[in-house]
């Protein structure tokens, strides 16, 4: 079956690109006005907002229910090319989102936790295999507002050497820190020109 099937009823027809797009930012779009104000646990006690939950479970509904119609729709590489295309979208739309809004050691805790539903399910899915690395990078990239700054340097460090990032990409994450101007984590970002330069090095002498 060609990519022009769509689905009965109307209402259940699988979007255009560009719908597809807009539904994504749709589901999305109420995460940032709370993930960078979570309360920290030491200022008083620590509750979930209801509107990053509904949000989350409005992503992963969404997730679950397109993928269901799209195994009513394609089979093969038709099924593999189509939500590949999804979850690449899905991905840049995280990442953008977690490079514009400042991000809490509580609210990295909650990003990591929505994150894992997220790739749970890619990882469900039969994608093309090449997306495998950002699956796994998608999937760490709540540590990076969690760790401290030492450790974070030894997993930005692991990240790059294995190939599965290049430095210069992880900058933007790394100034949303709520602490992105502290002396520790500057120190991880003036470090990641070398760490580009080492996984270089790295490839050559494999």
């Amino acid at each position: 079956m060609d990519h022009q099937a769509s689905l009965q009823p109307e209402e259940d027809r699988l979007p255009t690109s560009r719908r597809r797009a807009q539904w994504q930012r749709e589901l999305a779009r109420d995460a940032p006005n709370t993930r960078q104000s979570l309360p920290t646990p030491l200022s008083r006690p620590f509750r979930i907002p209801n509107p990053i939950k509904q949000t989350c479970l409005a992503i992963h509904t969404f997730l679950i229910r397109i993928h269901t119609l799209t195994l009513q729709t394609f089979n093969g590489l038709n099924l593999s090319h189509f939500l590949t295309e999804l979850a690449l979208g899905i991905r840049g739309l995280l990442l953008d989102h977690f490079r514009k809004f400042t991000v809490n050691a509580a609210g990295g805790l909650m990003v990591t936790k929505d994150l894992t539903k997220y790739t749970e399910i890619l990882r469900s899915w039969p994608l093309d295999p090449s997306f495998a690395p950002s699956v796994e990078i998608l999937n760490e990239l709540g540590n990076l507002f969690v760790v401290g700054p030492e450790a974070l340097r030894e997993r930005v460090r692991a990240w790059v050497t294995r190939g599965l990032v290049e430095g210069r990409d992880l900058k933007g994450f790394l100034l949303k820190r709520e602490d992105g101007g502290s002396v520790g984590v500057q120190s991880v970002i003036n470090s990641l020109a070398n760490m580009g330069e080492i996984y270089v090095e790295t490839a050559l002498d494999a």
